[in-house]
């Protein structure tokens, strides 16, 4: 890759609470390589998936608890 970054936006939904998130990928490819794009499809869409931590907990209801000491 040439380049890559990646911008991430979420609606606001409360002061407290936030709805859709959105990845998005700026990627500059290498032009002599045909294969690129798809690879680099697929590899992010697996990356996603499998080590996005973020994405993953708001995908998943989880418990909070308050100790106060």
């Amino acid at each position: 890759l040439a380049r890559l970054a990646a911008t991430i936006e979420a609606d606001k939904v409360k002061p407290n609470e936030i709805g859709d998130v959105t990845v998005t990928y700026d990627v500059k490819l290498p032009p002599d390589d045909p294969q690129a794009a798809t690879v680099f499809r697929d590899v992010a869409e697996r990356v996603h998936e499998r080590h996005c931590t973020v994405s993953t907990a708001l995908r998943q209801p989880t418990d909070v608890t308050l100790q106060l000491g």
